[in-house]
């Protein structure tokens, strides 16, 4: 269950695509579900992959520490990612990221926790989460 968890709501800047948060009490765990509208629609069709890519990219301008560690496309077009970030050297929160294909949008779900705690938060958050997932619109 995510309780106790607080939901956060906000639309991305762009204004294609909502996320909601949900946050454990004392902030150190979060699960996010985020559905970009359109992102597989059109001239500039993608693919989750490549999304991704894009995705990262942009999100390391504000985290020059991030780190890719695993990439693993699966049926459907589905795609799995985990990547780290390190802060003075160390490692500090780990990210485990599903791209769910849902055309013409794109649904990410992930869960972030202490990278000392990757392993709990993978078995007990991502993999639970991400199991009983399905796209809606």
């Amino acid at each position: 269950t995510l309780f106790p968890y607080t939901t956060l709501f906000r639309s991305l800047g762009d204004n294609n695509g909502t996320v909601t948060r949900f946050v454990s009490p004392d902030g150190s765990e979060v699960i996010a579900v985020e559905r970009v509208t359109g992102a597989l629609l059109g001239a500039g069709t993608v693919d989750a992959d490549h999304y991704l890519s894009g995705y990262l990219r942009q999100l390391a301008q504000s985290l020059p520490q991030l780190v890719e560690t695993q990439r693993e496309r699966m049926s459907g077009g589905v795609v799995d990612a985990t990547f780290r970030t390190q802060e003075g050297g160390e490692l500090r929160r780990t990210t485990y990221l599903r791209l769910i294909p849902a055309s013409p949008d794109l649904w990410m779900v992930s869960v972030s926790v202490p990278t000392e705690r990757e392993v709990a938060g993978r078995m007990k958050l991502f993999e639970p989460v991400t199991a009983t997932f399905t796209p809606g619109r």
